[in-house]
């Protein structure tokens, strides 16, 4: 599989500073450069925000030409062969990880921009404002190595939180059990997604910085004062109308309705076996293994182990309310109005998915390994696993069903909250609130 060409437009304002390292810049150690310059890291700050912004949501990076993410080349060798061996599922499931993890990233990014912009002094600040010099973004993300090394902590906690690290492990023991291949330890897909991550970031800079120099001119209009900002320089954001604000308030009240009914759904009995949309199935690797216990007759132990995942997730559901109730009250709700009144009828769940999903799984490994005990899954596994010998005399792959169920539980409490959102907004006898019988009482769009 071939790489996707860095952006033209990119390399066309970025070159002249990639290939001619010996030209005088104007963007070098911060010191005191006045009040035109401190509107550059402004400008550049509020860039840098909606950027990452746009970018980590989900399929954040997907969603453009230019930052869409190819199987890194370190993992190519092992997923077409994985692929061609009918694994495309576990593949699937690594590019899906990756997406996230590079998505979560981008989310965690603007601190370390942030105080990237405050170290920058700007020579010539004028002629940037006036677009006589390159953009701001240009030279910000002229030294790219810097700002690789920089984000790798963040990229590597990211593909952690996403589960990245596991489903790489998984992927590599089925790789390992195919006996026609030579074994691996896995492969490091980091240092590219360093660069290609940067890059998607600086790529929506550059998009939102022209934006922003044609929506708020205000940004380019000479400075009351000629003294210095105080550093760190934050973004520079209007404060919210009070119309704007009662979105807000309304978002976050519809999320408390469609939050609470879907954790009162699923945490009742068969509240997620029962619902073919929610049921979480046995691990990918655990498939094959019982389609033929099945076929021998012997469905009975797959039957339990499915039965004994799907009930610990309705036994950790309600515990997943505290969690969620709390990252509905801090959530940040950018373009209250599109959220409420665009063409997606889920898209508060999937802020609220953006902004929390991180802590939500983080809350549900703490709990995991006590329900799976009270429920007897780990049993049910290992005598999965012993009918399996048995039948076939093959030993199983190891699977974290720790993990699986966790990630399973937190899929279905999304899709269940996504699922009463658009109820509250297509049924008027599910707007429980006036708030919600008023900000829903006809159709804005």
């Amino acid at each position: 599989m071939k790489l996707l060409r860095p952006s033209l437009l990119c390399l066309a304002l970025l070159s002249p500073l990639l290939h001619a390292s010996d030209a005088p810049t104007t963007l070098v150690t911060r010191g005191s450069d006045g009040a035109t310059a401190e509107r550059v890291r402004a400008l550049l700050a509020e860039t840098a925000r909606r950027a990452t912004a746009d970018l980590a949501l989900p399929k954040g990076y997907d969603r453009f030409d230019d930052t869409r993410l190819p199987v890194p080349q370190a993992a190519q060798p092992t997923t077409s062969l994985m692929l061609a061996a009918g694994h495309g599922r576990l593949v699937d499931q690594l590019m899906a990880d990756i997406n996230r993890g590079v998505e979560l990233a981008a989310g965690k990014s603007m601190p370390l921009f942030t105080q990237l912009i405050a170290q920058r002094t700007f020579l010539d600040a004028d002629a940037l404002l006036e677009g006589t010099a390159p953009t701001a973004t240009a030279l910000l993300c002229d030294d790219r190595a810097t700002l690789e090394e920089a984000w790798a902590p963040v990229l590597h906690a990211a593909l952690d939180e996403a589960g990245y690290f596991r489903a790489q492990r998984i992927l590599v023991d089925n790789y390992n059990a195919i006996p026609v291949l030579s074994d691996i330890e896995g492969f490091d897909v980091e240092p590219e997604l360093r660069q290609r991550g940067i890059n998607g970031i600086c790529l929506r800079m550059l998009v939102e910085e022209a934006r922003l120099r044609q929506e708020s001119p205000a940004f380019l209009l000479p400075a009351a004062t000629s003294e210095p900002l105080a550093a760190p320089v934050t973004a520079v954001t209007a404060k919210p109308s009070r119309a704007e604000r009662a979105a807000i308030a309304v978002v976050r009240e519809l999320l408390e309705v469609a939050g609470s009914r879907a954790v009162a759904s699923l945490a009742r009995p068969g509240g997620y076996l029962k619902n073919p949309a929610l049921r979480i199935g046995l691990p990918e690797p655990l498939q094959a293994a019982a389609a033929a216990l099945r076929e021998a007759g012997q469905g009975r132990v797959v039957d339990d182990l499915e039965s004994d995942l799907n009930v610990s997730a309705e036994i950790a559901a309600p515990q997943m309310w505290p969690t969620l109730q709390q990252s509905i009250k801090r959530l940040p709700v950018r373009d209250a109005q599109i959220v409420l009144h665009g063409a997606d009828d889920t898209a508060a769940t999937q802020v609220l998915r953006n902004h929390g999903e991180g802590t939500l799984v983080a809350a549900l490994r703490a709990v995991m390994p006590d329900t799976l005990r009270r429920t007897g899954t780990q049993d049910s596994l290992q005598a999965f696993n012993e009918q399996y010998r048995q039948l076939r005399g093959e030993k199983l792959p190891a699977v974290d069903i720790e993990q699986h169920v966790v990630d399973g539980a937190a899929n279905g409490l999304y899709a269940a909250i996504g699922n009463e959102e658009t109820l509250v907004r297509q049924v008027p006898e599910k707007r429980s609130t006036q708030r919600l019988r008023k900000a829903f009482a006809a159709p804005a769009r």
